[in-house]
């Protein structure tokens, strides 16, 4: 009885480790994403009361993209007491949106580009220091620092 049960016991593990086990050639069953890859470039150092030309280039499987469903630009300092937001942008030669801006003030800003294309929309942000930074968005870099430090480990593998 005993031999019996473990035999069972044994053929279900079998059926249950077999059902889990990959099957070959499946992937081409699922949606194969191909992302929409983005590059912020953005002037070092940027500064105050003079036109700075902000560019965000796009690509889609390795084709520049200077055409998207939608793509909106939003900028804002780290206390919202400034925000600028692009919708209608004209790309240049080489397929980049630009985004000619004058900062008003020193300071922590974030810069979020959210782009639509073919039904993929990505929304990555990125941190622009123009000018000197006060003791306190200084602080706010060093939190944000240790806050991913944390979160990624002290051991980086990459």
């Amino acid at each position: 009885m005993k031999r019996q049960a473990i035999m069972i016991a044994a053929l279900l593990f079998s059926v249950i480790v077999g059902a889990c086990s990959e099957i070959d050639d499946v992937t081409h069953l699922y949606k194969q994403e191909s992302p929409i890859d983005i590059e912020m470039n953005i002037p070092d150092p940027l500064v105050t009361d003079q036109e700075e030309s902000l560019t965000v280039s796009l690509s889609h499987n390795g084709e520049i993209l200077s055409k998207v469903d939608s793509l909106h630009v939003h900028i804002w300092k780290h206390d919202h007491t400034v925000a600028y937001h692009f919708e209608q942008l004209e790309t240049d030669q080489d397929g980049a949106f630009n985004l000619p801006l004058t900062f008003e003030s020193d300071g922590l800003y974030y810069m979020k580009v959210d782009v639509t294309h073919n039904g993929d929309t990505i929304m990555p942000t990125a941190q622009l220091i123009v000018g000197e930074l006060t003791d306190e968005e200084w602080n706010i870099l060093h939190n944000q620092r240790e806050s991913h430090d944390q979160d990624h480990g002290d051991d980086s593998h990459h």
